[in-house]
């Protein structure tokens, strides 16, 4: 699943998924490696409630990050490291939380949308109109989630990129790319 998503890779990416899938580990040991080895990137991931977000953020990055070789974190050290962030000497970092409506960011990920969109409306809508305008044109945002039903955000967002590439529509770096990975 993890080789068939990086394949795919696009911009924009909604990724409805079935669950156990390794795509939340993947994208984020993928902007753990961007930000360990390029200067200056900036990621945020946003779960569904804060515990969510700092498991995420415990389990995908600081935890693999922990376990580099010695070389590598000699090079690139922590100049913050707690609960809710990670700061690197090379100007990188990433952070977790609920929303993400200040700064930029080259990199985004939202677990759960299709949760936070059917429990919190407001708050996907906030993820909508905010966090995702934190990152500009030719940088990298991922929702993922399982199907909540029909309706709000992550459905709209989930059916408009279903729609572009039924009708195979050339997307741009502003559409999202719709990968559907089934449970069978």
């Amino acid at each position: 699943a993890q080789r068939w998503l990086y394949q795919n890779l696009w911009w924009l990416n909604i990724v409805l998924k079935e669950r156990q899938g390794g795509f939340t580990t993947f994208i984020d040991l993928m902007i753990l490696d961007a930000c360990v080895f390029t200067k200056n990137q900036t990621a945020g991931i946003i779960a569904h409630g804060l515990r969510e977000a700092s498991t995420i953020f415990q389990r995908k990055i600081q935890f693999p990050y922990n376990r580099l070789p010695d070389q590598i974190k000699d090079a690139v050290h922590p100049t913050t490291d707690s609960k809710l962030e990670l700061a690197l000497s090379n100007g990188s970092s990433i952070l977790v939380g609920t929303s993400m409506r200040s700064g930029t960011l080259q990199w985004l990920h939202v677990s759960e949308f299709g949760k936070i969109s059917a429990r919190f409306p407001d708050k996907a809508r906030e993820i909508v109109t905010g966090a995702f305008n934190t990152v500009h044109p030719g940088n990298y945002i991922f929702v993922e989630s399982t199907g909540e039903g029909r309706g709000g955000e992550f459905h709209r967002l989930t059916t408009a990129a279903e729609k572009q590439q039924v009708a195979r529509q050339k997307l741009t770096m502003m559409d999202f790319r719709l990968h559907f990975w089934p449970w069978w």
